[in-house]
């Protein structure tokens, strides 16, 4: 099982993804679905985990990832027993809290795999950004930075070297992560340092739009929508593409958490950016 890489995360001091993930409250969900964008900020979830306790003892080992620097493989390790003893492991047949369906769900190590990648991958890009928001004053050019291997998809290599200023509104939706395993990351440049990368600034004026796309079923069988921005480019070919982040991931976890913390209220920061 391929471990995903933070080793450039880990190399900054945790605390502000530490705060990012103890502030969450908990929200039972039987899909994911059901706490998507800026509400995930407010609350940690994991679809099908329908105990209290299963919620509280994940989110206990991730804060242990942050505080204590464990790995993928130690948290899937450790973590798992004490998921089995609570009955939420393997094949279990679990109920929708909401209609009382029963469904049989296999819970393994994959699961645990994407729960620890998505969350803490999100915790660090959260703390990045309140970092780089502090210092845009003196490094306020943003470059976006994939991990250019066989794994990177083609759309997020695609804004690699693409470099806009931090009050551009494009941060608001593709500052990283942009998708499950998502490994691409934003670095800051001063007016100095882009001007020695010769790194050229872009503007998204124009080039921002919205696509509907269809995210799954509701429990009746009815397809559910969401509406995703886009940022228009032009590929290396010279051909004209569109590139919007998964459903889920079209927000900024971080911007969302800095406003909320500000605005004292997640209602009034939802508000505002509507």
């Amino acid at each position: 099982m391929a471990e995903i890489d933070l080793s450039y995360a880990l190399r900054l001091p945790p605390k502000e993804a530490i705060a990012f993930l103890q502030q969450k409250g908990f929200a039972i969900t039987w899909d994911w679905k059901e706490n998507l964008g800026e509400r995930n900020v407010q609350s940690f979830s994991v679809s099908r985990a329908t105990k209290l306790e299963v919620l509280q003892a994940i989110h206990a080992e991730l804060l242990r990832v942050l505080t204590d620097g464990i790995t993928e493989r130690t948290f899937i390790k450790e973590l798992a027993p004490a998921l089995e003893k609570l009955g939420w492991w393997g094949w279990q047949e679990l109920t929708d809290p909401k209609t009382g369906e029963t469904r049989l769900v296999n819970i393994g190590p994959w699961r645990l795999q994407t729960i620890f990648r998505t969350n803490i991958q999100a915790a660090y890009m959260a703390g990045r950004y309140k970092a780089q928001i502090d210092g845009a004053e003196d490094r306020p050019w943003w470059e976006y930075v994939a991990v250019l291997d066989e794994r990177t998809r083609p759309g997020h290599a695609a804004l690699h070297g693409r470099i806009f200023r931090y009050d551009d509104p494009i941060w608001d939706f593709i500052y990283p992560p942009n998708g499950f395993n998502c490994r691409c990351r934003v670095r800051t440049l001063s007016d100095f340092a882009l001007e020695r990368s010769g790194g050229r600034p872009e503007n998204s004026a124009g080039r921002i739009g919205e696509i509907v796309v269809p995210i799954g079923e509701d429990r009746e069988g009815n397809t559910i929508t969401r509406t995703v921005k886009t940022f228009r480019y032009t590929d290396a070919m010279g051909q004209e593409k569109i590139f919007h982040p998964d459903p889920g991931f079209d927000y900024n976890p971080g911007r969302t958490w800095a406003r909320w913390d500000a605005l004292g209220s997640l209602e009034d920061c939802l508000e505002q950016t509507k």
